[in-house]
């Protein structure tokens, strides 16, 4: 299963990169908000493969949205212009797409372990 895991991380992270890559010039001219919502969805996957399936979703989810944006963003699909009207918005989401993935998974191994260590005293029911 952990084939399925690999290749749903990498779908799913083209697919949140794709999308990240649209949103993030943002909406009339206002790249702050759109690099928020970006991240926001980067985040989220990230956060879903994490629960979904650990490092083995997580890890090609990350290296997938850093492919897609880094494709999209050097090497466009003909005649269209995706990129933010300032480059220093580029270069902003391209630092921060790699890192809402990685800040996501730093909190969710915290959280984890929280997890783990809240439950960790409590026995098993054995019905009497």
């Amino acid at each position: 299963m952990k084939i399925l895991a690999i290749i749903g991380g990498i779908l799913a992270g083209a697919v949140s990169g794709l999308i990240g890559f649209v949103v993030y010039p943002g909406p009339l001219d206002k790249p702050v908000l759109g690099i928020l919502a970006a991240t926001a969805i980067v985040a989220s996957g990230a956060w879903a493969m994490w629960e979904w399936r650990g490092i083995w979703a997580w890890a090609p989810y990350t290296l997938a949205v850093f492919a897609t944006t880094v494709a999209l963003m050097y090497a466009p699909p003909a005649d269209d212009a995706l990129a933010a009207g300032e480059s220093v918005f580029s270069t902003i989401w391209m630092e921060i797409s790699a890192l809402a993935c990685l800040a996501t998974a730093g909190i969710a191994r915290r959280r984890d372990r929280a997890r783990a260590a809240n439950w960790s005293w409590q026995q098993p029911y054995d019905g009497g």
